[in-house]
């Protein structure tokens, strides 16, 4: 008799799992043509991992910090963490993840770096459309924008030290900022969970302790969905504080490392403070204006696509201008940094890319006759550009392992004869998917002398 309760019990276990393995395989198939993507969008994405060898910084970073020792541990990687912090920058969490990476190994990096890449991709559609969906030509549309548009895409994406700092902490900030985005749709979402808390705590610390001016630019996005939500008197939940301070604490630890300042030592210039400032604004606003002036035309485009097709009031368009507006922040905040590389703008090119992935999502669906044509047209020869360029980018990458691969075996054969004053053969990459491409030469040649434990290595 007392097994029959049990028996009901298992029955009902066996009849609930089989239930929700019905409702995955429903799931599963209406969602297939996106999972197929997500599938094509991986495997190309690991392709180009595959074939991009280690560059620059990442041999350095096989070193513990000032030392000869390689990493052996992720113990090593603390102690050389704790010399960087106080000796070189504060990107703690950024150098943590490339250490690691490098400890554990390019292969398995090759297969982390992608599903990375691929959470980039729906964090950008998540923060996009809020509680909606992702529809299978919002994932293509936001591919296609993040492909085609971020500059020195193989610097921030592919590039192991490169994307640490830049593809793998734009994944935590969108992370730790998601749910205050979700929560400005729907009250509910997390407004009951125990853990919520605990998941901002570690997150908010972790995103603003990842890099300068886009970190700060998160902070000051979750701070306007918080007067957003107090405008619109929703209740702001205890985790919204604990979430936003977190994120206070890390960014303290970030611009308060002790070598940020060893560091600008190093930066010699003679203008005044003022004169500085107004030099490198007027640069600031040249590179924004050549990174992003396709992409704000398109969501001027889109925009005025969506009031022709949809007459509904203006404010549709309020937490799109929020990302841009957000965005542009990001980039004048490198004003404060003495250099403004290329890969720098990965957070302003994120930004506006929600933006604009925010309108096409309300504009495509409700498109009818020419325009709904014209956008299609216009998605699929997106798709083709960006198929030409994934093709040129695999050959330029391609090219360029079998050549480093040659150079490092030429290296250990004259280290192996005792020569250790080496000169080796350039390598040109051409295409900008290229993780070597817009590097200096002679950071490359210091990087290879560090990791081979030789005089010089110089290129011929």
């Amino acid at each position: 008799q007392r097994a029959i309760p049990a028996l009901n019990e298992g029955l009902k276990l066996i009849i609930r799992g089989g239930y929700k393995m019905n409702k995955l395989g429903d799931y599963l198939k209406k969602r297939k043509m996106l999972i197929l993507c997500e599938f094509l969008v991986f495997v190309g994405f690991y392709i180009l991992n595959v074939y991009t060898p280690l560059i620059a910084d990442d041999h350095g970073y096989t070193f513990i910090l000032n030392t000869n020792q390689k990493l052996a541990s992720f113990t090593d990687v603390i102690v050389s963490q704790v010399r960087h912090y106080f000796g070189w920058g504060g990107r703690s969490v950024a150098h943590t993840i490339a250490q690691y990476s490098l400890l554990l190994g390019k292969p398995l990096f090759n297969v982390t770096n992608s599903i990375i890449y691929l959470l980039l991709i729906n964090l950008i559609c998540k923060h996009a459309i809020g509680k909606q969906k992702i529809t299978v030509s919002l994932f293509i549309f936001v591919n296609l924008l993040v492909f085609i548009f971020t500059p020195v895409f193989g610097q921030v994406m592919l590039w192991l030290v490169g994307s640490s700092n830049y593809l793998w902490t734009m994944v935590i900030m969108l992370t730790f900022a998601l749910p205050y985005r979700l929560y400005l749709d729907d009250q509910q979402t997390y407004i009951g969970s125990k853990w919520i808390c605990v998941y901002l705590m570690v997150m908010g610390i972790l995103a603003g302790w990842t890099n300068e001016n886009t970190a700060g630019a998160i902070i000051l996005l979750v701070i306007i969905f918080m007067i957003l939500c107090k405008l619109k008197n929703i209740k702001l939940p205890m985790w919204c504080f604990v979430g936003l301070g977190s994120a206070l604490l890390g960014f303290i630890l970030l611009i308060a490392a002790p070598g940020n300042y060893i560091r600008l030592d190093y930066v010699v210039s003679d203008m005044g403070f003022f004169e500085k400032m107004i030099h490198r604004f007027n640069s600031l606003t040249g590179q924004l204006y050549s990174y992003l002036h396709i992409v704000i035309l398109f969501l001027v485009v889109l925009m005025l696509i969506h009031r022709l097709v949809n007459h509904k009031k203006i404010s549709e368009f309020f937490i799109p201008t929020i990302y841009v507006f957000v965005s542009i922040a990001a980039g004048y905040a490198m004003i404060l940094s003495p250099f403004a590389p290329p890969r720098t703008f990965i957070g302003t090119m994120c930004l506006t890319y929600i933006a604009v992935s925010a309108i096409f999502y309300q504009v495509y669906p409700i498109s009818k006759g020419i325009w709904k044509s014209l956008m299609t047209g216009a998605l699929v020869i997106g798709v083709l550009g960006a198929s030409y360029l994934y093709v040129g980018a695999y050959k330029d990458i391609k090219h360029t392992y079998d050549e480093d691969m040659s150079r490092r075996e030429y290296i250990l054969e004259e280290k192996e004869k005792g020569n250790l004053d080496i000169y080796i053969d350039p390598i040109y990459p051409q295409t900008r998917y290229n993780g070597m491409y817009g590097l200096d030469d002679t950071t490359i040649e210091t990087q290879l002398r560090i990791y081979y434990q030789v005089n010089s290595i110089k290129t011929k």
